[in-house]
């Protein structure tokens, strides 16, 4: 991704990666020119193409690409609203019995990754503001990156169980998403699914599902902001839990985005 890197060659040509040493990674040689090219080549190659972006931001960055000239749409992502919903007090405090969160405010983090631009380290930062009374919990971090989390960390490895992943948002008092670098935020609409308010930065795409009534938006790695939002919000959580599941339902799940793909199929369909 070019956004902390502030790298936007890929509006002309790449050249020059300032980031070799992220995936995908090279040792030896600097080929994103060449890589450039056959992009353009296969992507270009076919003049009845329709893009679709799952975010308007990232139809907006399409649209200064060498795609600028096809149709370019926006579906986002969709929520499956049979899965991530409100989960019951029950359900909740079995999650407080496992992990020893019981009588805490939840701060949450979910990331299919952690590496350093989902913002790992504005969560250590962070937990050096809260009190006793407060817990960061983590989901997603591997073996490697536990020995740098101070104990009011709470870490959970990678889940593949949905069910309880839905259960966890809907623990949480407040979600947070530090990452600066989502082409939508899928786990930010899946935490407002669940009825927890968000707080998210103004960078890339994060902003875009999230209004002040349903969470707070930030300047990035702003930590005194970060602590400020968070104290609101999940004062908070009990008056506009609904709303939030509201926006999602309204705007985002599943069976929208099928209905709108589908739409274009028909279009496109009729057109060529």
């Amino acid at each position: 991704h070019y956004y902390e890197a502030n790298c936007y060659k890929w509006k002309d040509r790449c050249r020059d990666c300032p980031q070799l040493s992220m995936y995908p990674k090279s040792l030896w040689f600097d080929r994103t020119s060449k890589m450039f090219d056959d992009k353009q080549k296969i992507l270009c190659g076919n003049s009845k193409m329709q893009i679709t972006a799952v975010s308007n931001w990232l139809a907006n960055e399409a649209k200064q690409s060498f795609l600028k000239e096809y149709n370019i749409s926006v579906v986002h992502n969709g929520i499956d609203e049979n899965v991530f919903y409100p989960r019951t007090e029950n359900e909740c405090n079995l999650i407080d019995e496992k992990y020893g969160l019981k009588g805490k405010n939840v701060i949450l983090g979910v990331s299919f990754s952690w590496n350093p631009h989902r913002g790992l380290n504005d969560f250590i930062e962070l937990s050096k503001r809260l009190s006793s009374e407060d817990r960061i919990v983590l989901v997603g971090l591997d073996r490697s990156q536990l020995d740098v989390l101070p104990d009011n960390i709470v870490a959970i490895p990678r889940t593949m169980d949905k069910n309880e992943l839905a259960i966890i948002y809907s623990r949480a008092n407040v979600f947070v998403n530090c990452s600066t670098e989502e082409t939508f935020g899928l786990v930010t609409a899946e935490a407002m699914a669940c009825g927890t308010p968000v707080v998210v930065y103004n960078a890339t795409a994060c902003a875009e599902i999230v209004d002040d009534v349903v969470g707070a938006v930030i300047e990035p790695h702003s930590i005194d902001d970060l602590v400020r939002s968070v104290r609101n919000l999940q004062e908070k959580k009990e008056h506009i839990s609904k709303r939030c599941v509201e926006k999602i339902v309204q705007n985002y799940t599943k069976e929208l985005m099928l209905s709108k793909y589908i739409n274009i199929y028909n279009e496109l369909e009729i057109n060529h």
